[in-house]
């Protein structure tokens, strides 16, 4: 059997992966479930208030969640629509998105996932952590480590179509969602500034973690993924918007989200998987583009949610983040 990545296999798997990373969620304190209401009443709060139940702010309020089977054609449009009145989405060029001083900032565009076998995707690799293959992970010298960790936190390489003369830097400051745009990101850069690319490593189950980035200081999620290396027999992991003053062990990494290992499963996965639903190893490389497209669609909601924090978005989101401070 196969499936589209974007739809993700199974109604289970579904919702699972609704809860993940991409999606608005911070957990209440634990001990106490969370109505309908006050995650709506909490998503307003996060994003200055202008975000709906029915419409989240990086999702526009006309679109159609990829997990919602469309009524007509596979891809949503009518079984007898003219398939030439369809706009024609220009193939992204390494360069599109990012910021050049004076340089047009291009908008990019969603590329359509691959299908992929489902015993073969990240979801079916996970397994306990203590069984993760650190092994398979690129090898760095470790004085590489901390630059390298500093350099892809610090730098703004993204041109935001919205206000295209102030370059962005990956969307550190907002945890809610984006892990494997930043995942993604960091792989990509690091290997273009010529660091041997990092792998992915992916979490499953119910994570929670302390966060100054959100009016609630906390964050939560049910699937998470970061950039890791090895170095010898040791995972570092590159999550800025868990701690963004240096790279995580593998072990401090689990043990801020969880209190339990146990609670989670993992999977080490290669640099061209982008989300639970990609092939884990040997899948074609697809996502960067999907990745700077979803960045640029979530640079706004990071800027309010600086606001909200009662931040200048000007000072945190340039050259003065709360970590230079």
């Amino acid at each position: 059997m196969r499936f589209h990545s974007s739809s993700i296999f199974s109604i289970a798997c579904i919702y699972w992966l609704q809860l993940g990373c991409s999606a608005v969620i911070e957990r209440p304190p634990a001990g106490r479930a969370r109505s309908l209401d006050e995650n709506a009443a909490t998503e307003q709060e996060d994003d200055g208030g202008e975000v709906t139940d029915s419409a989240p702010d990086d999702v526009p309020a006309d679109s159609t969640p990829d997990d919602v089977p469309a009524a007509a054609g596979h891809d949503g449009t009518s079984e007898h629509e003219d398939d030439h009145d369809q706009p024609v989405k220009e193939e992204w060029q390494p360069g599109d998105g990012s910021y050049a001083p004076g340089a047009e900032c291009k908008t990019v565009s969603e590329t359509l996932a691959p299908d992929v076998n489902y015993d073969d995707t990240a979801l079916r690799a996970e397994g306990p952590i203590s069984a993760l293959r650190i092994d398979l992970l690129p090898e760095w010298p470790l004085e590489a480590v901390q630059p390298a960790f500093e350099r892809i936190r610090d730098e703004r390489f993204l041109c935001d179509p919205s206000r295209p003369d102030f370059p962005r830097r990956l969307t550190w400051l907002d945890p809610r969602r984006g892990c494997e745009m930043r995942a993604e990101l960091v792989s990509w850069k690091l290997a273009e500034w010529g660091y041997p690319r990092p792998f992915k490593i992916f979490l499953a189950g119910h994570m929670q973690a302390s966060t100054p980035n959100t009016p609630s200081g906390v964050v939560g999620w049910d699937w998470h993924v970061a950039a890791a290396v090895r170095v010898g027999d040791r995972a570092y992991v590159f999550d800025a918007a868990l701690e963004p003053l240096r790279p995580l062990t593998l072990d401090e990494w689990v043990h801020r989200l969880v209190n339990d290992v146990d609670d989670l499963q993992g999977a080490v996965c290669d640099d061209a998987a982008f989300e639970p639903g990609s092939a884990c190893f040997g899948g074609p490389a697809w996502a960067t583009s999907n990745a700077i497209a979803f960045q640029q669609s979530t640079f706004e909601a990071e800027w309010k949610l600086q606001v909200a924090l009662g931040r200048d978005p000007e000072r945190t989101l340039g050259d003065h983040p709360p970590w230079a401070l």
